[in-house]
């Protein structure tokens, strides 16, 4: 029998030819055992599982002989079973670009989140339809109502530019406190009365403008009434929210709704120019009229309610048919596929098991509440939201600038009426459907969602600076083909802009984003329009453009500080 001095002081010791561990500084005692009728002790030993036995103790007659079959040997380092925190232990390796980290190493992008729920198609394809008849009433007004206030103020299109101006600033001040007490309202009461309110004030504001096109006054009226009730886009965009976020789906929503939008810029310019040379010139207002009464049939009886607050009363269980379908009271208060979030003002959410009760009513707005700083304040919350509100109003500033000048500068360089603004503009949805219908969800499989947002914008700035360069009609044509690969990174960042938030808030997020556009847009279209009044007395209608295509590449850049921060889900 080997000492135990000699096991005490020995080297590292190995078994079978294999290092363990370290020595110990001091022998263990030999345990009591009795006498094991076998050589080795081993298999007398209880079984531990897979065929294993216990390490039993060593026969008086072999001495410290050790078992044959133990577990498996520990590494050759001790150090490696160390799990206890350590400062001289280097720290884990940051996670690479993609997976939340800032470090913009190789990698591939982190796997998209699993869906909470499915997406409701049916009803989507209602909103796709809806949208199309809006979108369609819109654009056929788009090409014609410039020309009429080119006639009303005398012909001169330096002073019909700064009218113009003067009206969509007009426009935006209104919007400011608009748009969150409407996103508001839908929150509280439903997103089907406040889609039919602005479908009245749009069919008020095209009546006006058509009794009473040649008198200026008229156009401020109607802007007054538009821009009180101008929220059937932007409650639209929400009721695609309730519908798409948490189903992974919400990209390829966004995608098909601005493709439907594409399809009628597609049609509607082209056939309210042609309506006004073919028939009389405000023939194309009258038939919005009609497009917008039609519309509001199809909101009222085919569109289902998608809010989480005007699906079912808080506190009662969830009644079927609402929404279309039969169904009950869910155990999560969820009804019409659509999650019952926590009310905004702080109550509880529907209870569990199967009743959706136990939650309390929405308040009623109040002053406060409709207040639009206050509904601001979502976009406050965290540096992500921060960073993409600023890169919206960056980027609000320059499309709100081109909208306000876009007939005036072809009229100008080109000698373009309603007639051949009409087509251009339908070459302009036509590239919205070829870039938010068909190139958007491949482009985000191939580049990934934030370099694609990224080059959009960089596109969007070239096409800008190619507008100011045209010296023909077929170069802005070109140029538009340059906005085509832009335009696909839209649904991409909205999709990623209604992840910041839960659903309960997606209607008091888009009010937000559209109040903080509204804030800034005011001063695109005043410099736009005062640039172009400036410069085409000059013979240099093309700087405002250029001027936008510079903002632009600044909502890049913020858009590069937001998709970089290590909170963006």
């Amino acid at each position: 029998m080997v000492p135990a001095a000699a096991v005490a002081t020995a080297a590292p010791w190995t078994m079978g030819g294999r290092r363990v561990t370290s020595a110990p500084t001091t022998a263990p005692a030999p345990p009591a055992w009795p006498p094991s009728p076998h050589a080795d002790g081993a298999e007398g030993a209880p079984l531990l599982g897979d065929g294993v036995r216990a390490a039993a103790a060593p026969s008086p007659t072999v001495g410290d002989r050790w078992p044959r079959r133990v577990a498996p040997p520990p590494p050759a380092s001790s150090a490696a079973y160390d799990t206890s925190p350590s400062p001289l232990r280097p720290p884990p390796p940051p996670p690479r670009w993609g997976g939340g980290g800032p470090r913009r190493g190789g990698g591939h992008p982190p796997p998209p989140p699993k869906p909470d729920r499915p997406m409701d198609w049916p009803t989507f394809r209602r909103v796709l339809l809806v949208a199309l008849l809006q979108a369609l009433a819109v654009a056929m007004a788009v090409p014609v109502r410039p020309k009429l206030l080119l006639d009303a103020v005398g012909g001169s299109a330096s002073r019909a530019a700064a009218v113009t101006g003067a009206l969509s600033a007009l426009d935006a001040v209104v919007e400011v406190v608009s748009n969150p007490a409407l996103g508001h309202v839908s929150d509280v009461h439903g997103r089907r009365a406040v889609l039919v309110l602005a479908q009245a004030g749009l069919a008020a504001e095209l009546g006006v403008t058509a009794a009473f096109a040649a008198r200026w006054q008229a156009y401020v009226a109607a802007t007054l009434v538009g821009a009180s009730t101008g929220v059937f886009f932007m409650t639209l965009s929400t009721v695609t929210a309730d519908l798409a976020v948490g189903t992974g789906e919400a990209a390829a929503a966004y995608g098909a709704l601005g493709a439907t939008y594409g399809v009628a810029f597609a049609a509607g310019p082209a056939l309210g120019g042609a309506m006004a040379a073919a028939a009389y010139p405000t023939a194309p207002l009258h038939g919005a009229m009609a497009a917008v009464a039609l519309n509001a049939a199809a909101v009222v009886w085919l569109l289902p309610e998608t809010s989480p607050a005007g699906v079912a009363p808080r506190g009662g269980g969830g009644g079927g048919g609402d929404c279309g379908w039969g169904g009950g009271g869910s155990s999560d208060g969820g009804h019409c596929g659509v999650a019952r979030p926590a009310p905004l003002d702080g109550g509880a959410g529907g209870g569990g098991g199967g009743g959706g009760g136990g939650g309390t009513p929405l308040s009623r707005p109040d002053a406060t509440s409709i207040n639009p700083l206050p509904r601001l304040r979502v976009l406050f919350r965290s540096d992500v939201l921060r960073w993409l509100g600023a890169t919206v109003a960056a980027s609000s500033v320059a499309a709100g600038g081109l909208g306000s000048m876009l007939f005036f500068y072809t009229n100008v360089r080109f000698g373009w009426g309603p007639r051949e603004t009409g087509r251009f503009i339908s070459a302009v949805g036509v590239s919205m459907i070829v870039s938010q219908g068909v190139l958007a969800r491949p482009a985000v499989a191939l580049l990934g969602e934030r370099p694609l947002i990224l080059l959009g914008y960089g596109l969007k700035a070239a096409h800008l600076v190619l507008y100011g360069l045209a010296r023909s009609g077929r170069d802005m044509y070109g140029a538009l083909g340059v906005a085509t690969l832009g335009y696909a990174a839209g649904p991409a960042f909205k999709g990623l802009i209604a992840r910041q938030v839960g659903p309960e808030e997606q209607g008091a997020l888009q009010g937000g984003l559209a109040a903080l556009a509204t804030v800034v847009q005011p001063v695109a279209p005043l410099v736009a329009t005062g640039l172009f009044g400036y410069y085409n007395e000059r013979g240099m209608p093309g700087v405002p453009l250029f001027v936008m295509g510079g903002m632009t590449l600044v909502a890049m850049a913020i858009a590069a500080k937001a998709l970089s921060h290590p909170q963006l889900k």
